[in-house]
């Protein structure tokens, strides 16, 4: 399985690697993710990791604006 999108892997050429970005809206899942280092005998080591992309909680915030006056649905008639 690919990485979530928004979330990307850099080889720095330098040994070392950097998992980074903010995963995209839809991408709720987990993610088996391997790295793989070659050392100077050509030998591999993999190590396996899981990548969990989890909902975020969400903050929803409703403002308004008093009534001018204190009658909500109009006045009343009979």
């Amino acid at each position: 399985m690919a990485l979530p999108s928004g979330v990307t892997f850099l080889d720095n050429g330098d040994g070392t690697g950097t998992l980074s970005g903010t995963p995209a809206l839809g991408t709720v899942n987990t993610y088996a993710i391997t790295f793989t280092a070659t050392i100077p005998s050509s030998a591999t080591a993999p190590q396996s990791f899981t990548l969990t992309v989890g909902k975020a909680d969400q903050t929803i915030t409703f403002t308004s604006t008093a009534p001018a006056r204190d009658e909500v649905a109009g006045p009343t008639t009979t």
